[in-house]
């Protein structure tokens, strides 16, 4: 007997609507010039995680407990040679960054280890390093993005079947 895989989560951290929707304009249209899968604009604060949801759930809630919305910064567009992050925002970490992550690696140890690097990834597809730098120079994006929400995702390698099953609020946003 074949055993199914057990359910993959990924915990993001989701901009605000605004930002959201200009972000997500800019994977649209890299999507639509590459053939490549849209997604939604995220920070991942944790990903591969294997725990089933009735117990991450309350580890996010936890993570999230008197933390506000708040702003990371752009430190520039980069590339690297993972799909993950074929283009991407690379943020400057700070304090509430710094926070969320240690909160959730704490409740988290024994999971698949993570090793948090803040980023926003823009397009995820197999491409010529020139190509990823000719994106870069086409590109311009704004210097501060608000974080508002995190996400309990049940991701896996198909991109299109990602699927968004539990959100908390970080502020009063939407």
């Amino acid at each position: 007997m074949i055993k199914e895989p057990a359910d993959i989560y990924s915990i993001w951290l989701t901009p605000s609507p605004e930002d959201r929707a200009y972000l997500a304009n800019i994977i649209q249209s890299l999507s639509e010039e590459y053939d490549s899968p849209v997604f939604a604009p995220h920070c991942t604060l944790y990903g591969r995680v294997t725990k089933p949801l009735d117990i991450l759930v309350p580890i996010v809630e936890a993570a999230a407990l008197g933390m506000a919305g708040f702003r990371v910064e752009a430190s520039r567009l980069h590339y690297a040679d993972i799909i993950w992050k074929t283009v991407f925002i690379e943020l400057k970490m700070n304090f509430p960054l710094e926070t969320l992550y240690q909160r959730l690696s704490t409740s988290l140890s024994g999971a698949f280890p993570y090793r948090f690097e803040p980023h926003i990834s823009l397009i995820y597809k197999k491409l010529k390093p020139e190509v990823k730098r000719s994106i870069i120079r086409g590109l311009t994006v704004k210097d501060m993005y608000e974080m508002v929400r995190i996400e309990i995702v049940r991701t896996g390698q198909r991109i299109e079947n990602w699927t968004s099953v539990y959100r908390i609020n970080l502020k009063n946003q939407e």
